[in-house]
């Protein structure tokens, strides 16, 4: 019978962080920020290989997480205090962010 609780090969790395939510999120984006540049690299080229069946382009991907960003704010204003922390973080815009996160 095989084991089927062997350790991942590539664990999740944890990272302590304290203080606001921004600044958690800053301390997660520069902890992660090759990994998060490249998230969103992937990201960017999923959206505009898929123009055919989404019809949408990456700065039309961007205008509708703003979209959602206001009701975001409303209902969970420390998590988008996070994010725009992991952008600062991360060296990304709070833009490509907040697409990965609608997505």
């Amino acid at each position: 019978m095989e084991d089927t609780h062997l350790p991942h090969n590539n664990p999740i790395p944890l990272v302590r962080v304290k203080g606001s939510h921004r600044e958690m999120g800053q301390q997660v984006g520069e902890a992660f920020r090759d990994q998060i540049q490249h998230h969103i690299n992937n990201a960017h080229i999923l959206i505009e290989t898929s123009y055919t069946t989404l019809e949408l382009n990456w700065n039309g991907a961007q205008i509708q997480a703003r979209k959602y960003m206001p009701f975001a704010q409303e209902r969970y204003p420390q998590y988008v205090e996070e994010m725009v922390g992991l952008a600062e973080g991360a060296e990304v815009a709070f833009g490509d962010v907040a697409v990965v996160n609608a997505l």
